[in-house]
Formats: C-alpha cells, structure tokens, sequence
C-alpha cells in the first residue's frame, strides 16, 4: 500500500479544488511511531501538503495521522482513524 497515494485520494474526493484548476502537491511524510500488537497496529504521521495554482503558489499545510491497521492473512488494511491540521502559529 502506498500511503502517499491513499491520502492524497482522499484529498482529493473531499476538496473538490480540483474542478477549480488547483493541483495536489504531496510535500513530506514525517513517520512519528508505530505500535503492533499481534495482528494490530497503531501508527502515527505527519504529512505535509499543498494545493498549487497554475503558478505554482499554494499554502503548504501539515496534518497529523492516526491510522489503526489489522492484518487479516498477508495483508494489512486500515481499520480506523483520525486527521487533525496543525495549527500554523505556534501554542505556547
């Protein structure tokens, strides 16, 4: 599975900015940890990403991941999960 490709899929189902001439640019996957426990796993990310206009300008955006995965036989399938944007000042 490439989670690059699945989330920029879902970016895309859920904007709608593609009919409105921007383009999806994926920036960085930042991996934070991983915990398996037999036939689940938990894991957390950052992405970073931006939407593009024809001249290349856009404002990056970074999202913080939680996925849960289970393997069923050799395969691993998200089960669950949540999205949350990173705030762009700074929490003191």
């Amino acid at each position: 599975m490439n989670i690059c490709r699945e989330i920029e899929s879902f970016r895309l189902l859920k904007s709608g900015l593609v009919g409105k001439g921007l383009v999806f640019k994926f920036v960085e996957f930042k991996p934070a940890a991983i915990q398996v426990t037999g036939d689940v796993a938990v894991a957390c990310y950052w992405t970073k990403y931006k939407w593009t206009d024809k001249d290349g300008g856009g404002v990056e955006r970074t999202v913080r991941i939680t996925h849960t995965w289970i393997k069923t036989g050799n395969k691993w399938e998200i089960i669950g999960g949540m999205s949350m944007a990173e705030s762009s000042t700074p929490q003191k």
